[in-house]
């Protein structure tokens, strides 16, 4: 069993590249499955942030988390459309089914595959099969709960003999912008300076091109001036 507090701030290796990716800054959970979903890395030299999913990691040691290999990284932003399905638990507010508050989760522990093994409070630990439902709080309770009886009824009303049908036609899809193959810059070598809006250089000449030069380049709107740059 592994404590999330253990995790945090570890170390990231990737052994298949056999370096150091950054630290653990955040962990996401599956509020449905109960279990974690993305484990978020913080790169402090770059400053990007990664998101990586928990079957491409390797092991948790209790020294450092090691990740198959940097293929398995994402980056953080491209999460933000599903961030409402998946985010940090701790401080979240417990009650149980009577209403009484049992306190704000401090701390939650994960079985080797991932799952949540139970959450813990100041004065409460509560176990996975007593955590009936996870959103803006946490709801427990030793007793089966049916939420669908808390459910809003909606009333259908038949409808009248004559009506109008309206039929909208929706306009066709224009094709979208085609997308840069980021792999084809892989190994490829810098030959001119990669400079930002202020002429700082970003990417020095005759650097070889890696995940981290790309995601550089496309953090500073750059990944056009990259390919030009380059062979």
């Amino acid at each position: 069993m592994t404590k999330i507090s253990e995790v945090i701030s570890k170390p990231v290796i990737s052994l298949y590249n056999c370096e150091f990716v950054g630290i653990v800054k955040n962990i996401l959970f599956d509020k449905t499955k109960k279990m974690v979903k993305y484990i978020i890395i913080l790169n402090e030299e770059d400053d990007i942030e990664y998101a990586i999913k928990t079957n491409g990691i390797y092991k948790i040691n209790n020294d450092a988390i090691l990740i198959k290999n940097n293929e398995e990284l994402e980056l953080k932003s491209n999460l933000e459309l599903e961030s409402s399905n998946y985010y940090s638990l701790i401080n979240l507010p417990i009650f149980n089914i009577d209403g009484e508050f049992l306190g704000k989760i401090k701390e939650i522990n994960i079985d080797e595959k991932y799952k949540i093994n139970s959450m813990e409070t100041n004065k409460n630990q509560i176990l996975n099969k007593d955590i009936k439902k996870i959103a803006k709080v946490v709801i427990c309770s030793s007793q089966k709960i049916n939420f669908n009886k808390f459910k809003k009824r909606i009333k259908f009303e038949k409808p009248k003999e004559n009506y109008t049908v309206t039929l909208q036609v929706s306009k066709p899809k224009l094709p979208s912008k085609a997308l840069i193959n980021e792999n084809m810059l892989l190994n490829r070598v810098v030959y001119n300076n990669i400079l930002d809006q202020n002429n700082q250089t970003i990417i020095k000449a005759n650097t070889i091109i890696n995940n981290t030069i790309i995601e550089i380049a496309k953090k500073y709107g750059k990944l056009k001036d990259l390919i030009k740059n380059s062979f």
